[in-house]
């Protein structure tokens, strides 16, 4: 039997590339998937099959559960690799992000965030929504009230029925204009479930990857736990000020996954109109 190793073997090179502003990453080996037509049915459960065996040789301590999440994960990233594929091949595929801020003692969304990479493009875009209908509500107990602090251009205030409205065109518009739309997130399933509590649904089709999942497959396989933005950030040697902001946690989100990607865009930040 070939040997298999998993993506545990990913590690950040030491040695950063300054002049491009990010970490260079390790390429993954991931061999022993079988020896059926690529892309067929058949291959596809040989390569699950072996994954999990694999799973089970290197981490016999996990159960079950954490097996089947594990192997869920390293589906994430190796979705991740053909997007990033796509990205570096085709100016028709895009990837953006949603960061949803809500309060902290209730149901209410207070921000949102979106943030957009194009392909060839050297920048991040970044909105940030305010919604007016919620400014007497404020975070502060559990999480930081950072909702004045955007730092990629100026905040929108506006009513949350105006911001549906303006959100689902938008997001209409971008699978209009390019042939693939992927949406990234962190734990991005509680970002879209808040969403769909004011009525805003991202379309079933669209490719959703979670950069949560992909940093487990990388890096947290012995212990099958999911890290936090935050440290994703200090890993990756990436600057976050003002978190809890969704804008701010909107770029940075797509700034991660990006760099997860190799695609290294421009670092500067406009703090204020201020470079």
């Amino acid at each position: 039997m070939q040997s298999i190793r998993l993506l545990s073997s990913w590690r950040p090179v030491a040695t950063r590339a300054a002049s491009r502003g990010a970490g260079c990453w390790r390429r993954p080996i991931f061999q022993g998937i079988g020896t059926r037509p690529a892309g067929s049915i058949y291959a596809v459960e040989e390569a699950e099959e072996r994954t999990l065996e694999a799973i089970r040789i290197i981490s016999p301590e996990l159960t079950s559960r954490q097996r089947k999440k594990l192997k869920a994960a390293i589906a994430e990233e190796g979705r991740m690799e053909e997007l990033a594929k796509s990205l570096k091949a085709s100016s028709k595929s895009m990837v953006f992000s949603v960061d949803v801020e809500k309060y902290e003692s209730g149901n209410e969304i207070l921000e949102v965030g979106v943030a957009v990479y194009v392909p060839h493009t050297p920048t991040i875009l970044a909105y940030h929504f305010i919604v007016s209908d919620n400014l007497h509500l404020s975070n502060g107990r559990f999480v930081k009230d950072n909702r004045h602090k955007f730092l990629y251009g100026e905040s929108i205030h506006i009513p949350l029925k105006s911001l549906q409205y303006v959100l689902a065109r938008y997001f209409s518009s971008l699978r209009e204009l390019f042939d693939s739309c992927t949406l990234v997130g962190h734990s991005i399933q509680n970002d879209i479930a808040w969403l769909n509590t004011i009525d805003l649904h991202i379309p079933r089709d669209t490719p959703v990857l979670d950069i949560a999942d992909v940093w487990m497959a990388r890096y947290n396989q012995a212990t099958v736990q999911t890290s936090s933005l935050k440290k994703m950030l200090t890993a990756l040697e990436i600057t976050a000020p003002a978190p809890h902001n969704g804008g701010n946690d909107a770029y940075h989100t797509l700034k991660v996954a990006l760099e997860m990607m190799e695609i290294y865009v421009d670092l500067s930040l406009r703090v204020n109109g201020e470079v």
